[in-house]
């Protein structure tokens, strides 16, 4: 594991490689909570989703964006697009969810 968060799955600066290395827990906890505690599972992936678009997108305009193209790249737009669905759907779900439903 020490490996992955100093050198990451891409060559990149260690604070991102760090981040991304902690999706690893992050993800399945958000899972957990939003099983066991609905608005707390929502809060949490939707900084888990804002941190890795705002992430993703300054390592592929900083460090990946070789030959100009950032502005096509589709990985980052297609994760944007999906940001723009969770925070649509959280205003919904959030009124819909309460702690005291989950048992």
């Amino acid at each position: 594991m020490n490996a992955i968060i100093h050198r990451g799955w891409l060559p990149g600066p260690p604070l991102i490689n760090a981040y991304w290395a902690s999706l690893t827990a992050l993800d399945p906890l958000a899972v957990i909570l939003l099983i066991h505690s609905p608005r707390a599972g929502l809060i949490l992936a939707l900084a888990i989703m804002l941190t890795d678009v705002a992430i993703n997108s300054v390592a592929t305009f900083m460090y990946w964006d070789t030959d100009g193209r950032y502005a096509v790249d589709y990985a980052v737009q297609l994760q944007t697009a999906f940001l723009g669905f969770v925070l649509g759907s959280a205003i919904f779900l959030w009124k819909c969810l309460s702690d005291k439903d989950s048992a």
